[in-house]
């Protein structure tokens, strides 16, 4: 993301796209780090969308339905969604999104975004480390590594995010990003900044926010932040 937002500011066009098979800074969200060891699929995407500020919050969901999708083209295997943007498989995350976007000067608009995946395709030898082997997966084991398969998720990803994202308010995206969806109904913990709740979700809304019930039973709408769920939950 940090080397594609500078081809971006130096005028890199739209449909840039940057590949790496491993990272040595990568980001997560909130400021965290983001394992990238080799044996992953490591991509940013740069999209010059003209679109609000407001439909741009909605490229992160969309982009996370876009990989589920291609994994399940490519592999035959099944992702499902917590919101907003990690993929899992076999209770276990395998694949994080940041996405950064840069407003227009008149503040109407975005100059760019910019989507980063990180995908974990092939375990890496020795595992992930760092406490991780317990919460993260890969896709495929190295030892039945099958050649090209990288290349064939990067393909349909890039194809997929950028047909996916060219329509943000589809009713059918929507649909099919619930559908993948597995906090629906669970009980969550929410963080917010420096607070820290918990909560019953209620429903994903049309903009992608959702809606909890919280312990004194009031509702709220979660325009941005985190939950988690105890792993049982969604096994």
């Amino acid at each position: 993301n940090t080397a594609l937002k500078e081809q971006a500011v130096n005028g890199a066009s739209g449909g840039t796209v940057l590949i790496a098979h491993s990272q040595q800074g990568g980001r997560g969200r909130m400021g965290r780090s983001f394992c990238s060891k080799r044996g992953g699929l490591y991509l940013s995407l740069l999209l010059k969308p003209s679109i609000s500020p407001v439909a741009a919050c909605l490229l992160t969901p969309i982009a996370a339905l876009a990989v589920a999708d291609s994994v399940e083209a490519v592999l035959g295997k099944e992702l499902s969604i917590k919101w907003v943007n990690d993929l899992f498989y076999g209770g276990k995350k395998v694949c994080g999104i940041l996405t950064e976007a840069a407003p227009s000067t008149n503040g109407l608009g975005v100059e760019y975004v910019i989507i980063g995946i990180g995908l974990n395709v092939y375990e890496p030898p020795g595992g992930f480390g760092n406490g991780l082997n317990e919460i993260a997966a890969a896709l495929l084991p190295t030892a039945t590594e099958k050649s090209g398969v990288i290349n064939r998720l990067a393909a349909e990803i890039i194809r997929r995010v950028y047909s996916y994202t060219a329509t943000p308010e589809s009713e059918l995206i929507y649909n099919a990003y619930k559908k993948r969806l597995f906090v629906l109904g669970k009980e969550v913990t929410v963080y917010q900044g420096n607070t820290t709740f918990k909560a019953r979700v209620k429903d994903l809304n049309k903009d992608y926010t959702l809606s909890v019930i919280n312990e004194s039973g009031e509702e709220k709408t979660l325009l941005s932040g985190e939950v988690s769920i105890r792993r049982e939950s969604y096994e």
